[in-house]
């Protein structure tokens, strides 16, 4: 419903010559995704405080977004598919720190940053069928990635120094969660390119 409504505003800008056919799909692109990330915003607030554990999801949210923003990966084709994966994502961070960090080593968690964090470097970023990105954007995109990076390695020292582990569990859990979109993405693009030869 609300992808048509996006779609009478985009009709009515390129008729009053606000708006050209070829920025079509970049305008649709960046309205969806403002909606998605405001009505993700009221979301999350629901879910951190029925599971009690604002502070993680909203941290989760800090750590997560800046760096999926440049990553890029599998975005979902349709808003309703990105609501229910963004929130089941919240729910599970939420229930996991409640139930499975105090089991979970804070070694293991700093190795899995690491291995992670790592996957990231290597793969990132990754373009969508949606937003592509030229060879300069993808050096402008690496390099914001390595400092976000570098910011959370900081970032867990610190939670680590102070061993608040629940908050340590936050950013290996982002990283792997963005991990599987970007390998997703990937396997997605390398079928659509086998499909495309064979045709």
């Amino acid at each position: 419903m609300f992808e048509k409504f996006i779609d009478r505003i985009i009709e009515k800008q390129v008729q009053n010559n606000m708006l050209k056919q070829d920025d079509v799909n970049i305008y649709r692109y960046g309205y969806i995704l403002v909606y998605e990330v405001f009505l993700n915003i009221i979301l999350a607030f629901v879910i951190g405080m029925v599971f009690n554990s604002l502070g993680i999801v909203l941290f989760f949210l800090y750590i997560y977004i800046p760096l999926r923003s440049f990553c890029g990966g599998w975005h979902a084709d349709k808003i309703w598919k990105c609501t229910i994966v963004s929130n089941f994502v919240l729910i599970l961070a939420a229930l996991c720190v409640k139930y499975f960090t105090k089991q979970i080593n804070i070694l293991i968690l700093l190795l899995l940053f690491l291995i992670f964090a790592i996957n990231i470097i290597c793969i990132a970023p990754v373009e969508t069928k949606e937003k592509r990105i030229c060879k300069e954007e993808k050096k402008v995109y690496r390099r914001k990635i390595y400092v976000i990076i570098i910011m959370h390695g900081i970032i867990i020292t610190i939670l680590t120094i102070f061993h608040i582990k629940n908050y340590i569990f936050v950013i290996p859990y982002a990283y792997i969660i963005l991990v599987v979109f970007l390998f997703f993405e990937k396997m997605k693009g390398t079928m659509s390119e086998k499909l495309c030869s064979k045709k």
